[in-house]
């Protein structure tokens, strides 16, 4: 979920051979990692969560700088080839964090990949199917 999925991902991509199967749970893949506008509309919960991943004790205006390092699609992982390792890629419709398009892109470059937008409202159903989903999508391929 959020920054695991970003690293869960990464290891379908680098570890094909060490993963059967992923889910990305509205993960932090490309677009807030490297767009100040949507970087600005996350909660400033998440912001110090991610400075703190960085080893920084403020959030500042260099901070989106080291984020672009982190983006799977800057890494080369999001654009080119495809892994094998077949990946889920769950988001909320309006999630500041993880938007539709970065669990479709995740999906596209996953061969067998399938992108599930949930809806935002009520929070507690979408949660929950995600984590139906989740189980299901593990139960077919571990």
């Amino acid at each position: 979920m959020r920054f695991g999925a970003n690293a869960a991902v990464r290891m379908a991509f680098i570890e094909p051979d060490s993963v059967k199967a992923c889910v990305s749970l509205g993960g932090i893949v490309h677009s807030i990692l490297t767009d100040s506008k949507k970087l600005q509309s996350v909660p400033s919960m998440h912001l110090d969560m991610l400075a703190s991943r960085m080893g920084r004790r403020l959030v500042s205006g260099t901070l989106l700088t080291a984020l672009q390092a982190l983006s799977l699609k800057n890494q080369g992982l999001l654009a080119g080839r495809r892994t094998k390792v077949p990946v889920l890629a769950v988001s909320m419709k309006n999630d500041p964090v993880c938007p539709e398009a970065d669990s479709r892109l995740v999906a596209m470059y996953s061969q067998g990949g399938k992108a599930m937008i949930l809806p935002d409202k009520p929070l507690h159903d979408g949660y929950d199917r995600a984590i139906r989903e989740s189980v299901d999508w593990f139960a077919k391929y571990l």
